[in-house]
Parts: structure tokens; C-alpha cells; sequence
């Protein structure tokens, strides 16, 4: 579905890379608090994924929308780090 929203296949899978590295931090946030994998740890893993692939589907669409508002000579000069400090 989110080739259909995006209309190519790059953004999708830039926003699915998100996913593995949530569950990395998540373990890494189990193992250094020295919590055990449980029910509602499970169910956390859950939002932390839809958290990750929203916020990956927002800043996309942010940078999609930056770019085809910019004219050709400040395309050069937009970039993706500037639209993820701009949600901040």
C-alpha cells in the first residue's frame, strides 16, 4: 500500500528500514534496563512499530513535499536532515 501512496518503490523501503532498527533499540532498551520480553513488552514492540513506520510515512511525505515545492536551483540545497529538524 505505501507503494501506491508514494508512487515508487525507494520511499517504502526507506520507510520499512525503519522497523529493524526500532526492534534493535527496543531490545537494546530491555537488555540495558534488564527487563525480561513479556506480554505487555510484546505489545509495546507493537506501537513502537507503527510509531516507527508513521513517523518514516511523515517525514517522507515532508520531504517529498519540500522538493516539489522548491525550484530547480534550490533542490540542490534542500535536504532530508533539514525537514526531520523542521518536525522538532
Amino acid at each position: 500500500m505505501l507503494y501506491f501512496a508514494f508512487n515508487s518503490v525507494g520511499q517504502p523501503l526507506l520507510i520499512m528500514l525503519n522497523v529493524p532498527l526500532a526492534l534493535i533499540g527496543g531490545i537494546a532498551a530491555l537488555y540495558w534496563s534488564g527487563q525480561y520480553l513479556s506480554v505487555p513488552g510484546s505489545i509495546g514492540f507493537i506501537a513502537l512499530f507503527g510509531l516507527a513506520v508513521l513517523n518514516g510515512v511523515v517525514m517522507a511525505m515532508r520531504s517529498t513535499r519540500t522538493r516539489r515545492r522548491a525550484s530547480p536551483w534550490t533542490r540542490r540545497f534542500t535536504s532530508e536532515p533539514c525537514d526531520a529538524c523542521a518536525r522538532f
